[in-house]
C-alpha cells in the first residue's frame, strides 16, 4: 500500500476535479500543498484548491492544449506551455 509524506494511506482516488472540457496532459502540486495546477487540452491551465477539489482559478488565453503547467518556489508564479 502506498502512503504520503505523513505516513496516512494513499486511495485509488480521493476526488475528481471537474472542470476541463477534455484531456489533462500535466498536474502539479504548489509547494505549500494547498493547490493544484493542471494543464489541459480545452486550451487552459486551472488551479484548485486540495482541501475541498474546489477550482479557484480559470487561466486562458493559450492558442493550443497546455502540455506544462507549474508553480514558481515560493508559487506565486504560475508558468505554463503549449
Amino acid at each position: 500500500q502506498m502512503s504520503n509524506r505523513v505516513g496516512k494511506p494513499i486511495r485509488a482516488c480521493d476526488r475528481v476535479l471537474k472542470g476541463h472540457e477534455y484531456w489533462v496532459s500535466s498536474v502539479n502540486w504548489s509547494h505549500c500543498g494547498q493547490f493544484i495546477v493542471s494543464g489541459g487540452n480545452d486550451w487552459t491551465a486551472r488551479v484548485w484548491r486540495v482541501s475541498s477539489g474546489a477550482e479557484v482559478l480559470v487561466l486562458r488565453g493559450h492558442t493550443q492544449g497546455v502540455n506544462s503547467a507549474c508553480f514558481s518556489p515560493d508559487d506565486q508564479i504560475i508558468g505554463t506551455a503549449s
